[in-house]
């Protein structure tokens, strides 16, 4: 295969603008993540009440800091090795870490989606859930489970795309992630217009909508640019795993996983 044309401007130059100009995406997009969840516990506290935003801490630790984090270890492993290959221009190695990462993402979203559905009420309980709040939890963390396949895929796709030097794709779609979601979720449960109200789960579906939308979009947003990582045509042979590079990935971001757990 053609060797990949790498963009040289992450590799040269000053260091320290080069740096800034890398990083501010991604401090805004974790900025961004901290103003919407204060965004959506205000929503739940309000509409909903106390034990609504008890159901949303709750879920939030065993979803967001728990669950994702145990595989976003893999996707940064994925990055990493996306970099290397990236960077010495093997164009098949990266189409083959790319493929094998994504065949990850989608048993593992599969897997973390029937995780959270089937043992809601054993969690929800593991975390001495107040009775008064152990529904609204056990409802949102099953709502929030499905989400689980937007979200997972959509964060691990740019958390890949970083590794090819790009911040600011994956900044972009995130923007629309959550602009999509903060203006969803008045909706759900203010039920304006005769609409029906959906309560706290409708907030889950929300976010489900919202990053169906932004996977959606940054999906046809790689195949029309033809991005570096899009499986285009033959590429999309990658998809089958490739077992070695699986090892690698498991094993290298097993540890960084386990940390976020922690």
């Amino acid at each position: 295969p053609p060797p990949v044309e790498v963009d040289r401007r992450l590799i040269e130059g000053a260091i320290v603008p080069t740096l800034i100009t890398f990083a501010l995406p991604l401090v805004g997009t974790n900025l961004l993540h901290s103003i919407a969840g204060s965004y959506m516990a205000g929503w739940v506290g309000q509409i909903i009440g106390p034990n609504g935003l008890t159901a949303v801490v709750i879920v939030n630790v065993l979803v967001r800091m728990m669950l994702i984090s145990a595989v976003m270890g893999v996707a940064s492993a994925s990055s990493i090795l996306i970099a290397q290959a990236y960077g010495a221009g093997r164009q098949d190695q990266l189409k083959t870490i790319t493929g094998t990462s994504v065949a990850i993402v989608l048993v593992a979203s599969i897997m973390m989606s029937l995780i959270g559905w089937l043992g809601s009420p054993l969690f929800v309980d593991l975390l001495s859930t107040p009775e008064a709040a152990r529904d609204l939890a056990i409802t949102y963390l099953r709502s929030t489970a499905i989400s689980v396949l937007a979200v997972f895929p959509l964060v691990f796709i740019t958390i890949m795309i970083r590794g090819v030097g790009d911040a600011k794709t994956p900044f972009r779609f995130t923007v629309l992630w959550i602009v999509l979601s903060t203006l969803f979720i008045p909706v759900v449960l203010l039920a304006p217009f005769g609409l029906p109200k959906l309560g706290i789960a409708g907030v889950a579906h929300c976010i489900t909508l919202s990053a169906a939308i932004a996977l959606i979009a940054l999906l046809i947003y790689l195949s029309r640019t033809r991005h570096v990582l899009m499986l285009i045509g033959s590429d999309r042979r990658h998809i089958i795993p490739d077992w070695k590079v699986m090892r690698l990935l498991l094993a290298r971001g097993s540890p960084m996983g386990l940390e976020g757990v922690l």
